[in-house]
């Protein structure tokens, strides 16, 4: 999955901020991380680590935020475009006219019907299908022209932007606002993932904790629940689980096992958690922090598999 996005880091994203892990994936068998100014790193089998910067590689910018399989091709939302790459060759989407919006992209999507949705940092939400691009903003009815995340919930599309959610119905191009009634807006709706087999649309936010989407109403669990209410990503895996990384560690919720906080006494290196990623391949969930550590969790103990100075200037 990839990284939330976070308004503090567009104007600065170099220095301290360098080796944050916005990204994860599982690309050709082998782990892609995307970090916020140090290039993507991959991690061939044979171990190791090969980076890609600007200076290396045709990448349009050291910092990249979102990482997508889509079809055959990895997908590289960074700060200057999106970079293809299909394990050989580059390819790039820059903005244009009949392109893409903007140029600083935060999450890459794809539809059930084969479109691809690309959330920008204030230029909208744009949708490219059958060879085309559309944009959406908030014209069209969007909360907001900062897109974070997108979700395809059944005949339904929901957006977390920068000023809460919306939501449209697929094949309608006017969106609606959905935001929960006590919901904090203001740049503070971070990320969303889908529980397909209870049908739940869960959000977080980066100050009050998360909800949860089921039947029409919107849950706020108790943010005791959670170590603190600073919530930066989610993820789902294959078991019914949620993931749910913060500022001081990791929690996991399954409707049989509860909540369960994850930290430094777990075995956890870095608590504070800017990215998490079910790897369907190992059954494991991989998590990227703020300084730069890469952890896995197999279901029994975290392990530390890079550690911050392999991706520290």
């Amino acid at each position: 999955m990839n990284s939330p996005s976070d308004p503090s880091l567009v104007t600065h994203g170099i220095g301290k901020f360098s080796s944050i892990v916005r990204s994860i994936v599982r690309y050709d068998g082998e782990m892609w991380f995307g970090t916020y100014g140090r290039g993507a790193f991959r991690m061939p089998k044979s171990g190791g680590l090969t980076r890609y910067t600007t200076s290396t590689s045709p990448l349009l910018d050291n910092r990249v935020n979102t990482l997508t399989v889509i079809g055959k091709e990895l997908w590289l939302g960074t700060c200057g475009g999106i970079n293809l790459f299909d394990g050989k060759s580059w390819k790039a989407i820059v903005a244009g006219k009949n392109s893409v919006a903007g140029n600083i992209y935060h999450c890459l999507r794809k539809a059930p019907d084969g479109s691809i949705w690309v959330g920008t940092t204030g230029n909208g939400l744009s949708v490219y299908h059958h060879d085309k691009w559309r944009t959406y903003t908030q014209t069209d009815g969007l909360n907001s022209n900062w897109i974070n995340d997108v979700a395809f919930v059944e005949d339904k599309v929901f957006v977390v932007t920068a000023n809460g959610v919306s939501v449209t119905k697929k094949g309608s191009h006017i969106f609606s606002n959905a935001t929960p009634k006590d919901y904090p807006v203001n740049k503070n709706t971070v990320w969303m993932t889908y529980v397909a087999d209870r049908a739940e649309l869960w959000i977080a936010s980066a100050v009050k904790g998360v909800w949860y989407h089921q039947d029409d109403i919107w849950y706020h669990p108790p943010r005791s629940l959670l170590p603190t209410p600073l919530v930066y990503c989610l993820e789902t895996d294959d078991q019914g689980g949620v993931w749910i990384g913060t500022k001081k560690g990791i929690t996991h919720y399954h409707l049989d096992l509860g909540w369960i906080n994850y930290d430094e006494k777990n075995g956890l290196a870095s608590p504070y958690t800017k990215v998490l990623f079910w790897d369907k391949a190992t059954k494991c969930i991989w998590a990227g922090s703020y300084d730069g550590i890469v952890a896995r969790f197999d279901g029994k103990k975290w392990r530390t598999i890079v550690k911050g100075n392999h991706l520290a200037p």
